[in-house]
């Protein structure tokens, strides 16, 4: 999710030909049978590989990699169990990418598609894939993230957490790559997630973002939802200097329910001002407050 969008400040930083790299992919070594094909998941799966003390640093050649050999190796390391391991695919149809109360498709529908791989030690690897708005990410038309964690807790009190990393990546331009760690608790009803990235949006600054999340039950099988979260930290003060943003709050209220497989949920999202990013032309970025609708399937069903 590029937030940017060629601030004053970072318009050069910005053009395609200023490319990054990251230094833990840059490294040159010898991997048996890597291969390079597009994939931000395996790139992700690699990072975590090669700094986890396996003697392995994966050639980097600036944009996406696939080696499905060395994620097999990845999961095998982490001593999962494919007996007990279990998958989770989600399709859904979005009335609007909503990142943290800033749209990523311009407020129009998007197609979305998570898929996690979750052992029976908690540890789990996923994928998450959007649409994107054209003019909010040039050559970038979809989004493909991935993700590694582990979660735990203790079910009779309902207790819960959730460590990960998440990649996130923008096939066709991957000047707007970003990685962000994240922690979160869950209690019952409520939960609460704290996200931290050394560089946003692939940018010099950090950020963090904290958010708390509630569903209440409601009669007839409908629940209550509600989402507040706040965006700080160096990004977003580097920003308010230049007038290109500030720190702030996003906020959703709404209802969701189950119709026998089928998730629907609709919600109003909004925030509090955000400068440069409140009524842009074409709605690229926009912070506008929407009624937002999702059309949901969990597979497999009957679980």
């Amino acid at each position: 999710m590029h937030l940017a969008a060629c601030t004053t400040r970072r318009a050069a930083r910005c053009d395609a030909s200023a490319l990054r790299t990251n230094a833990e992919l840059a490294q040159a070594a010898d991997c048996t049978g890597i291969s390079t094909r597009p994939s931000a998941l395996v790139r992700m799966l690699q990072w975590a590989w090669c700094t986890s003390g396996a003697h392995c640093v994966v050639r980097h050649s600036g944009g996406f990699m696939r080696n499905w050999k060395l994620a097999s190796a990845v999961v095998m390391a982490l001593g999962a169990q494919a007996a007990y391991a279990e998958l989770s695919v989600t399709p859904a149809v979005v009335s609007d990418y909503d990142f943290r109360g800033i749209t990523q498709s311009a407020l129009d529908p998007a197609l979305q598609l998570s898929a996690t791989y979750t052992f029976s030690n908690g540890i789990y690897v996923g994928t998450f894939a959007s649409t994107l708005d054209d003019d909010s990410y040039p050559d970038a038309h979809l989004e493909l993230d991935g993700i590694i964690g582990i979660a735990g807790g203790d079910p009779e009190s309902s207790f819960g957490w959730d460590v990960g990393f998440v990649y996130y990546g923008y096939p066709g331009n991957s000047d707007f790559d970003w990685q962000e760690l994240y922690a979160g608790i869950s209690k019952g009803w409520f939960s609460a997630k704290l996200s931290y990235s050394p560089e946003f949006v692939g940018l010099d600054d950090s950020a963090f973002y904290i958010e708390g999340n509630g569903t209440f039950p409601l009669p007839h099988g409908f629940s209550l939802v509600t989402h507040v979260g706040y965006s700080f930290g160096d990004y977003w003060d580097a920003a308010e200097d230049t007038d290109s943003g500030n720190p702030y709050f996003d906020f959703a209220i709404g209802i969701a329910k189950t119709f026998g497989n089928v998730d629907v949920s609709l919600k109003y999202i909004d925030g509090s001002d955000l400068k440069a990013f409140d009524g842009t032309p074409g709605d690229v970025l926009t912070t506008e407050g929407k009624v937002w609708l999702s059309v949901s399937t969990t597979f497999p069903w009957g679980k």
